[in-house]
């Protein structure tokens, strides 16, 4: 399978929540590094079975979903895309807690971000060109078996990800679906071990390049793109 690149958010890699996050995920995107995981009341395999796929992308936000490059796209004029978009933008804060999302487990923010949902918005629209046409076998897994909306399935058709303009909801994946009878305990020991890390609001002040050498491998940090807008 051919390699795909996306566009994320993610806190800085010597801030304390990326640090904490990637250890409660066992893997560093940004050096590719297995890490010792925290110390938490959860059994060791059940935090493994909870973290696996996450741990795959690495700690992020989805801006931009994976994508292949589109043919006549280059990474060095994606680069120099990137650059230039991040040159103008203001950064800003973004207070976060950790939110069941349906069955799984996040860290969102508590309500609606008017800077961070036009964050978003542009970087769909300028760089939707660079991917490629989604195959039919990722339009059909992305169309989440029936389960997604008219204007979600319009998204899908049209940009290639459902989950965008007024249905993207920002959020940092901690787990898998967790069961039922599980969820809550899973919940507080989740707010319990990143609750220092996020009494203060965070910075919103860079979006990433992720890359995925092919769809068997993880993803992990080409650059961070930092805003200088004033």
């Amino acid at each position: 399978m051919s390699e795909r690149y996306a566009i994320y958010f993610t806190p800085d890699p010597e801030s304390a929540l990326w640090k904490r996050a990637s250890a409660w995920l066992g893997r560093d995107a940004a050096t590719g590094l297995s890490l010792d995981r925290l110390d938490t009341e959860l059994d060791p395999e059940v935090v493994e079975e909870l973290t696996a796929k996450a741990a795959g992308y690495g700690f992020h936000a989805t801006m931009v979903a994976p994508f292949s490059l589109a043919k006549g796209a280059s990474v060095e004029a994606l680069y120099s895309d990137l650059e230039a978009f991040a040159k103008d933008r203001q950064p800003f804060d973004l207070p976060l807690q950790v939110t069941p999302l349906g069955s799984f487990l996040a860290l969102c923010p508590p309500a609606r971000s008017e800077p961070l949902d036009r964050l978003h918005s542009d970087l769909i629209k300028t760089f939707h060109s660079y991917g490629e046409p989604l195959s039919e076998a990722d339009l059909e897994r992305r169309a989440k078996g029936g389960r997604l909306s008219e204007r979600q399935m319009d998204h899908l058709r049209e940009w290639g990800y459902p989950f965008i303009f007024e249905d993207f909801r920002f959020h940092m994946t901690l787990t898998k679906s967790v069961d039922e009878d599980q969820r809550e305990n899973v919940l507080r020991i989740l707010t319990e071990t990143f609750g220092d890390v996020l009494n203060e609001p965070i910075p919103v002040d860079s979006i990433a390049l992720f890359h995925q050498p092919t769809r068997e491998e993880p993803f992990l940090i080409l650059r961070h793109f930092t805003f200088d807008g004033n």
